[in-house]
């Protein structure tokens, strides 16, 4: 084989490594992109599940109404759609059925939205002052007028479930 013979089979090699390495880039970014718009579907479904917690035609008062006369403190979630920790938490912990069981069990759950700034309903901005939300996610336990229980962030299951069993325990029982 002459040198002219070698050149020309090194340059079509490094040619089919080019064309292969191009490939396998388009492959990855393909492969990365479709994990990341199932992960996205995955959180909106899980998001959906969520809010499945809360039923959306209540009113605050209309929570307030119905833990009096079942005797249980209102769990209030306050969150935002922009809230990226926010929708993790609703994904993570409160999608879970056993988590929504335990709340529904021993709570009235309320959704506090705070997507806008100010919230439209002047009632939730009323409760919004009051609680003195400073933080997304945040979650309250309150009885009759009075906060029971307050905690905040996008914290393990494990955390929530236990804050939640600590704060919502009929007063004298641990």
């Amino acid at each position: 084989m002459d040198s002219h013979t070698t050149e020309a089979a090194v340059s079509g090699v490094k040619k089919q490594d080019t064309i292969l390495n191009g490939l396998l880039g388009v492959v990855l970014v393909a492969s990365l992109a479709t994990i990341i718009l199932r992960g996205q579907a995955g959180g909106a479904s899980d998001a959906a599940l969520a809010a499945s917690l809360f039923e959306s035609s209540a009113t605050f008062g209309d929570v307030v109404r119905q833990s009096e006369a079942e005797d249980k403190p209102v769990f209030v979630f306050a969150t935002a759609d922009w809230c990226g920790p926010c929708q993790s938490f609703k994904g993570r912990v409160l999608a879970d059925g056993s988590v929504q069981d335990n709340i529904r069990s021993q709570a009235v759950p309320y959704l506090l939205d705070l997507t806008q700034s100010v919230p439209s309903d002047p009632e939730d901005q009323r409760l919004a002052a009051k609680l003195s939300v400073t933080s997304l996610p945040s979650y309250f336990l309150i009885t009759g007028d009075e906060v029971v229980a307050k905690g905040s962030g996008a914290i393990a299951k494990a955390d929530f479930v236990s804050w939640f069993e600590a704060g919502s325990a009929p007063a004298g029982q641990p």
